[in-house]
């Protein structure tokens, strides 16, 4: 019997809600004009672009575990389980590997930018008291916040939803995540802001 694969799986757990959390955003996305209801997929492969295996081999882990978790009977494969190095370079090879393997769907990930902000925080003054002894006993047990400078990590992450049969983009988006404190955390925040957003398209149910 022909399994589905909810999209909804691809990328999360857990139940979705209306945003994305306090630390990713959605900046963009696109959909295939064509679909007009909710994709399903036999097979999906999941598969980070990352030049450093560890990265890559992390990710598409999380991405599997993510889709399989919960849904009995759904497929899903790591990209680094079928394709080696020499493969990623070769379409043709790829083509035929992914083929011979079964897979009709693919969720691609790949960090698109990593950028460093600046800004400096004004600290938080302590008001001055009408009373020298009443400032006095204040001020002195703490000092005060002189303020500081702040640098913030914001990482985009493009998400592709790809119909590998018919070697067809059906959804994409970039997704900004500010301080993520690890890779587990940027994806997962993606995740949820990916998914709710292809509920919202009528990408998945």
């Amino acid at each position: 019997m022909r399994s589905t694969l909810r999209l909804l799986a691809l990328m999360t757990t857990v139940s979705l809600v209306a945003s994305c959390g306090p630390s990713t955003t959605l900046k963009t996305s696109w959909k295939d004009p064509s679909v007009t209801e909710p994709v399903h997929f036999t097979k999906v492969v999941a598969l980070m672009v990352e030049k450093d295996g560890a990265t890559r081999r992390q990710v598409e882990d999380m991405m599997v575990a993510r889709i399989t978790a919960g849904n009995p009977g759904v497929a899903a494969v790591q990209s680094y389980t079928l394709l080696g190095t020499e493969d990623l370079k070769d379409k043709d090879q790829a083509k035929a590997i992914l083929e011979t393997a079964g897979v009709d769907g693919a969720v691609v990930v790949r960090v698109v930018g990593v950028d460093k902000q600046t800004t400096y925080v004004q600290g938080s003054y302590p008001m001055a008291y009408g009373n020298f002894y009443g400032y006095y006993d204040y001020a002195w047990p703490g000092a005060y916040d002189p303020g500081y400078v702040q640098t913030d990590t914001i990482v985009n992450l493009e998400t592709l939803v790809y119909s590998v049969k018919d070697e067809k983009l059906l959804w994409s988006g970039v997704t900004e995540s500010f301080n993520p404190s690890s890779t587990e955390d940027l994806l997962t925040g993606a995740a949820d802001c990916v998914s709710a957003a292809m509920r919202k398209d009528g990408v998945i149910r």
